[in-house]
This record gives structure tokens, sequence and C-alpha cells, in this order.
């Protein structure tokens, strides 16, 4: 997930809890990298941080991607 010339810039974090699991949700400014890259790396994301954790994506405004963290359910 990189452009070169307009790279992803992380905005925000922030830790969560849904369902009783804990995770984070790292808002990004998209850049030069559109959503379907984002979403081929769906997979890839969710175990770059450590095992065990699925990704999931939310576009809270244009040009903006919240990236959720949290433990795959067992």
């Amino acid at each position: 997930l990189w452009d070169i010339d307009n790279p992803p810039q992380l905005i925000e974090i922030e830790e969560i809890v849904e369902e009783g699991k804990y995770g984070l949700r790292m808002r990004f400014e998209m850049g030069g990298v559109p959503l379907e890259r984002w979403n081929e790396q769906k997979e890839r994301l969710g175990r770059f941080f450590t095992k065990g954790l699925q990704a999931e994506f939310f576009c809270p405004a244009p040009g903006q991607i919240d990236l959720t963290l949290l433990p795959k359910d067992q």
C-alpha cells in the first residue's frame, strides 16, 4: 500500500472494544492509493501486526479510510 509520490498518511489512531474484543482503529488519508488496492491487501493487513487479526475498512469521508483490526472469531 504505497504510492511513492502520494503515500497514505496516518492521521488518527484509537483503541476500541467491539463485542468484548480489544482492537485498533487507524484513520488514513488515502493519498494516491485507491480503495481497490486497500481491499486487495485486506487479509495481509490483518496478519501484518500479529496472527489472528482481521482487517475491516470503512470510508468516513472522501479520501479517508478507517482500518479496524480486531481478533478473528474462533
